[in-house]
C-alpha cells in the first residue's frame, strides 16, 4: 500500500518542478536610451533573478564617459532605473514606461533624468 503512495508523491515531485522558474526580457529603443535585458526567475518569495543579462546604449550628449556602452549582468541591479509596465490582454506582452536616473561617478551636479517607453515579455 506504500509504495503508491510514494510513487505519487514522486510523479508530483516531477511535474512541479516544471513550474518552479519564469523568465522575463525587457527592450528600450529611444533616443534616450538603447536596453535589453534578459532574465530567469524563481516564483518562490525572494527568489533570485538567475542568468541576469543585457546591454545598454547611452547617447554621447548624456552619456557619462565610459558609460556610452555598458553590458549587464547580476553586478549591475542595483543601479537607477525603474521599470513599469501593465500586461496586455495574453499575460505574456507588458507596455509601460521606464525612469532612468546617471549620476556623476563623484556625486557632483545634477542627475541626469530620462523616461520613455518600454516593452517587455514574461513568460
Amino acid at each position: 500500500m506504500r509504495l503508491p503512495s510514494l510513487v505519487f508523491l514522486a510523479s508530483l515531485a516531477s511535474t512541479a518542478t516544471a513550474h518552479v522558474t519564469g523568465g522575463f526580457g525587457y527592450a528600450v529603443d529611444d533616443d534616450n536610451l538603447k536596453l535589453e535585458v534578459e532574465s530567469a526567475f524563481g516564483h518562490g518569495n525572494g527568489a533570485p533573478l538567475l542568468n541576469f543579462r543585457g546591454q545598454f546604449t547611452l547617447p554621447p550628449a548624456i552619456a557619462p564617459k565610459g558609460l556610452e556602452r555598458v553590458a549587464l549582468d547580476r553586478a549591475n541591479l542595483p543601479q537607477e532605473i525603474v521599470i513599469m509596465t501593465k500586461a496586455g490582454d495574453d499575460d505574456i506582452a507588458y507596455v509601460g514606461e521606464y525612469e532612468m536616473r546617471l549620476f556623476a561617478a563623484a556625486g557632483e551636479g545634477e542627475a541626469t533624468e530620462r523616461r520613455g517607453k518600454v516593452s517587455c515579455s514574461v513568460g
